[in-house]
């Protein structure tokens, strides 16, 4: 899925004049786990908000929530799974159709 491309601080990556494009899945991912529910207006409910979960401390919801907003993107989601001892996010999910 190619798509633009967004820096660090989430604006257009640009190369020289043209902005850049690149396969765009793993970017989408990010974007869905670190939105609040409200922030992407065109659909108030299509985001996590995955440190509102960390702070809570609700690894079993969290979880279900990214499983739920990854399949609802249109994502197959093979495993997902949160690692307590070093803190991280795991998962295997890609679109259906590329």
């Amino acid at each position: 899925m190619t798509d633009l491309v967004l820096d660090t601080d989430y604006d257009l990556e640009m190369n020289g004049n043209n902005v850049k494009l690149s396969n765009g899945v793993q970017q989408h991912q990010e974007l869905l786990l670190v939105m609040n529910k409200g922030e992407f207006k065109e659909n108030p409910i299509a985001t996590v908000g995955i440190v509102n979960y960390l702070r809570d401390d609700n690894i079993p919801g969290m979880l279900q929530e990214v499983r739920t907003r990854f399949i609802n993107d249109g994502m197959d989601v093979r495993s997902i799974g949160y690692d307590e001892e070093n803190g991280s996010l795991k998962y295997e999910a890609d679109y259906k159709i590329q």
